[in-house]
């Protein structure tokens, strides 16, 4: 990565062109795996809008990794902006970063299926996306103590998480009031 943001592009895939396939690739495995159960021990009344909303985000999982690119960007150049890279470098490694996400999403798919949607498989498949990040970004800046990289990393992965997490709410929130997703009633629960 660090002789593609120099410069030496000849011999490196474009990293958007690679998200983007990687991301096609993924959802298109995705639309051919079974589901898995998440909302196995929902509620009734909320199962229909958390299934609309799964079966949705698995169809476009490429979109997730794309829209948390730019949040990824602003935090990780917020928090390193003293070692040296612009915003534009950034929104570069974190596609590479995207990139690596993508991977790491579909060699665990597998692992998600066989436990049967267990939450546990998807949040360790998290950890090791932020085990990544780290690396990736103290390989970047190997001239930096590597704990404060890491911290930093950590501290940029958490808020764009929190950040993607509040966007998607409000735009869920609004996407009800509107009336494009339909959410049935709780029923009153009997005393």
């Amino acid at each position: 990565m660090r002789a593609y943001l120099e410069g030496k592009r000849k011999r490196y895939f474009p990293p958007f062109t690679l998200v983007a396939i990687l991301a096609l690739a993924g959802s298109l495995l995705m639309q051919l795996l079974p589901e898995v159960g998440y909302v196995q021990g929902m509620d009734a009344a909320q199962r229909p809008a958390v299934e609309k909303f799964n079966d949705w985000c698995i169809g476009h999982q490429g979109f997730f990794y794309l829209m948390l690119t730019p949040f990824m960007a602003l935090w990780t150049w917020l928090m390193m902006r003293k070692y040296g890279h612009g915003i534009v470098e950034h929104v570069v490694i974190n596609t590479f970063i995207s990139a690596q996400i993508a991977v790491v999403s579909l060699l665990t798919w597998p692992f998600v299926l066989f436990d049967g949607g267990n939450l546990l498989t998807s949040m360790l498949a998290t950890v090791l996306m932020l085990v990544m990040a780290c690396w990736t970004f103290a390989q970047l800046y190997g001239s930096r103590p590597v704990w404060k990289v890491i911290l930093r990393t950590c501290v940029a992965f958490v808020s764009s998480f929190v950040m993607l997490i509040v966007l998607v709410t409000v735009v869920m929130v609004v996407l009800m009031m509107t009336g494009v997703i339909t959410v049935p009633p709780v029923p009153p629960v009997a005393q």
